[in-house]
């Protein structure tokens, strides 16, 4: 005959003592920074990373605008975007009375129907002398019109425009970055990302320095692509390949200048003794679009940085936290 077995409520409720005690006493005496401390560093991983430097501005093209010699009803005999040679027929007008109007161009060149308002005003020499204003070089006040089948148009309007199938310039305002420098006569890959998605290789014939460190730079290529004929302004990034390397945030990043105006970049890390050691950086980058630096490793070639060393992400906590220590 076994006995009746009895609910242990007095070993859980003495387990129960034993662990507030505890949340208690941990709670106490621990530092008061303790959690702060954990969340407030960082571990970086290598990777690959490109390197790109971003410019924006518009396409100087050389064009021929070409006007209606008659009033009438328009028929184009071009197709448009096609590279036609001299003094082929392009459109023909038919007038009221039925007469018929053909029209050849006088330079060989892409044909196109459109006209964007901007043939006149956005050309080289005119950003050479000066008039352009920024906002019209990063905006060009496009205004596109077409010329159909079948329109009626007068004497003296727009019928058709040709674009010499010579080099075009590529007029781009740049903000300056300290790691990757455009220089003159040197040849660099251009990454198109508006108004579309191209890469072409050329040649940076001027730089003109711009307000403060900015500067612009007219960019020659021998290429040209079918798809920006109707298009006036131009968006991208210089390419500079890939990098291998850390990121680091902003925040993470001190920035130290001397007389020399000469920069040296610097972390605050924890080290396995947990106390907060500043660490001098030799930076490959900069990243806007993420406002990262890109680090290849520490200042002083004796120490390796690793993807283990605990980084402080605010700069500014770091330094706190030492003055608050007093190391």
């Amino acid at each position: 005959m076994t006995s009746k077995k009895q609910f242990p409520w007095l070993y859980y409720f003495i387990n129960g003592i034993f662990i507030v005690v505890a949340f208690i006493i941990f709670f106490n005496f621990m530092p008061k920074n303790w959690f702060q401390k954990q969340q407030a560093v960082f571990h970086s991983e290598r990777e690959r990373v490109e390197v790109k430097l971003a410019a924006k501005g518009f396409l100087a093209k050389e064009e021929i605008l070409v006007t209606a010699p008659v009033d009438g009803k328009v028929k184009r005999l071009a197709i448009a975007g096609e590279l036609q040679a001299k003094l082929n027929d392009i459109v023909e007008i038919t007038s009221a009375d039925g007469t018929v109007t053909k029209v050849k161009n006088q330079e060989e060149g892409f044909v196109t129907y459109i006209i964007d308002n901007c043939e006149t005003t956005h050309t080289l020499a005119n950003f050479t002398n000066k008039t352009l204003l920024l906002p019209e070089i990063l905006n060009p006040p496009v205004k596109k019109e077409k010329v159909n089948d079948d329109q009626i148009v007068k004497k003296g309007e727009f019928l058709f425009k040709i674009l010499k199938n010579t080099t075009i310039k590529y007029i781009f305002y740049i903000e300056s970055d300290p790691f990757m420098q455009i220089q003159k006569g040197k040849e660099y890959v251009f990454a198109f990302s508006k108004p579309t998605s191209i890469m072409v290789p050329g040649t940076v014939e001027t730089i003109i320095p711009a307000e403060g460190t900015a500067f612009y730079a007219v960019f020659d290529s021998s290429l040209y692509n079918d798809t920006m004929i109707n298009d006036r302004s131009a968006e991208g990034n210089f390419y500079f390949g890939f990098v291998d390397g850390f990121r680091i945030p902003t925040a993470a990043m001190g920035i130290e200048e001397n007389e020399k105006k000469e920069k040296k970049y610097f972390v605050y890390i924890q080290d396995d003794a947990k106390t907060i050691q500043k660490k001098y950086l030799h930076v490959s980058t900069y990243i806007p679009a993420s406002k990262e630096y890109v680090i290849t490793g520490y200042a002083d070639e004796n120490e390796k940085f690793s993807e283990n060393d605990s980084i402080y992400k605010d700069k500014l906590l770091a330094e706190k936290m030492l003055s608050q220590s007093g190391e």
